[in-house]
């Protein structure tokens, strides 16, 4: 179909100024004769011969016909929509809306979709009573007023708009009770008063949004959850390099959080006897995690930072996990292995990377490999390189004979392996750098 075949509209209802009669729903059969009605169309008697004591269709109904359904044809033409009604919900000839029926709210400011079959309860009811209805689209601002320490359930007329503002000095902690739909809102606390208040369903859990705060709300079907972003105002960047408890900075909402793992420790060096090398492979870097969370997921947890491996003179040592809390985890780099005497060419293999990240909605990766350690029979010695994290580079591998390994200095990377040659001692491998947590704080 083109756009050139819209179909000529119709401005004027047919017979709207003509006689005409109103068409019942019901049968006229014995009431008046050959009338129509709805229920039978016209009645036999209008198709009997007129000598056998039929009676010819009336103009009138011909009119009221055509007007009737003309009249939601106009309608319709001009944008209409329709409200709910209780007469037509409750018609037997009905049985109630069909679900995926949409009618106009009560007030003109939005719509309702249904969603079941005959479904006859009143989407715009505030009684309790209306069922399997949810705001399709919404105008205009719900303002929820004198709040004190009382919970409020949202009826349809409340929750079917867009943005909900909050108002009132709280004595008390205060619930906004939203229905388990799959829908959003704009929920705005202009309320005063040291208490909190929290945005949930009925049986469901739920958000806290504090005081001063716009939160980007939406339903699962089950649970109210903040839609996060890394878009807003950024407030300020807490950096934890020791373990903590976080405290959110006011008028916080929503935080981007980076986690990186401790570094693995490289492996040490074995004592050598003349015509003898060993060389420790780097041990790995952490692993890391990055996510966008709602404050109220993040507030009050523990702040863990996972230590980094520790210098070995055998195998290297895990670096350790960092987390928040049970949020958000990344895993530490595995320690190099030791690199053992040999006057043959002998290669220590370098620890992999934490690989360890669990967290909903996150992203992140592995941290770097600890490169290999190499010793060959020609005097040639290489420790392995220490692995990189997503914040910093590893620490460089050994080339000089008899030497321990490099610590690692930037967050998570991992530590290089040690070397010994011709008699020398044994050597411990380098220290790997601890983890870090990183909470960038929006508003």
């Amino acid at each position: 179909m083109q756009a050139s075949q819209t179909p000529t509209l119709v401005p004027l209802a047919f017979a709207a100024n003509g006689t005409k009669n109103t068409i019942p729903e019901a049968s006229q059969i014995g009431i008046t004769p050959g009338a129509a009605s709805l229920n039978d169309g016209f009645p036999p008697l209008t198709f009997t011969p007129i000598a056998a004591g039929g009676v010819p269709p009336a103009g009138a109904d011909f009119n009221g016909i055509l007007n009737l359904i003309s009249a939601v044809i106009r309608w319709q033409n001009a944008g209409g929509q329709f409200k709910w009604n209780s007469a037509f919900a409750t018609d037997t000839n009905v049985g109630g809306y069909p679900a995926g029926a949409v009618l106009e709210r009560s007030d003109g400011a939005g719509f309702w979709l249904n969603l079941a079959d005959n479904n006859a309860t009143n989407p715009d009811a505030t009684d309790g009573s209306a069922a399997n209805w949810a705001p399709l689209e919404g105008y205009g601002i719900t303002a929820v007023t004198g709040l004190t320490n009382a919970n409020v359930t949202l009826t349809p007329p409340q929750f079917g708009l867009p943005i909900i503002t909050l108002s009132g000095t709280l004595t008390g902690n205060v619930q906004i009770i939203f229905p388990a739909l799959k829908s959003q809102w704009l929920l705005i606390n202009n309320t005063t008063g040291a208490f909190t208040v929290t945005a949930k369903t009925a049986a469901g859990s739920g958000v806290a949004v504090p005081q001063g705060v716009s939160a980007q709300l939406y339903g699962d079907g089950t649970n109210i959850l903040q839609a996060m972003s890394s878009t807003g105002r950024l407030l300020s960047i807490q950096t934890f390099n020791s373990s903590g408890t976080y405290t959110p900075t006011a008028g916080t909402t929503h935080c981007r959080v980076t986690v990186v793992g401790g570094g693995g420790s490289g492996g040490g060096a074995a004592a050598t006897l003349s015509g003898q090398w060993a060389a420790g492979g780097g041990g790995g870097g952490g692993a890391n995690a990055i996510g966008y969370y709602p404050v109220a997921s993040l507030s009050g947890q523990a702040i863990t930072i996972g230590a980094g491996g520790a210098p070995a003179s055998g195998n290297g040592n895990n670096g350790g996990t960092s987390s928040i809390g049970a949020v958000v985890t990344a895993g530490g780099g595995i320690g190099g292995a030791a690199g053992f005497a040999a006057s043959t060419p002998v290669v220590a293999a370098g620890g992999s990377g934490g690989a360890s990240i669990v967290g909903a909605n996150v992203s992140g990766g592995l941290g770097g490999p600890g490169c290999a350690g190499i010793a060959n029979n020609t005097g040639n010695l290489f420790s392995g390189n220490g692995g990189g994290s997503f914040l910093s580079q590893g620490s460089v591998g050994i080339l000089t004979a008899n030497s321990a390994g490099n610590s690692g200095s930037g967050p998570g990377c991992g530590a290089s392996g040690a070397t010994s040659s011709n008699g020398g001692i044994a050597r411990a491998s380098g220290q790997a750098a601890p983890g870090i947590v990183i909470i960038e704080e929006f508003a």
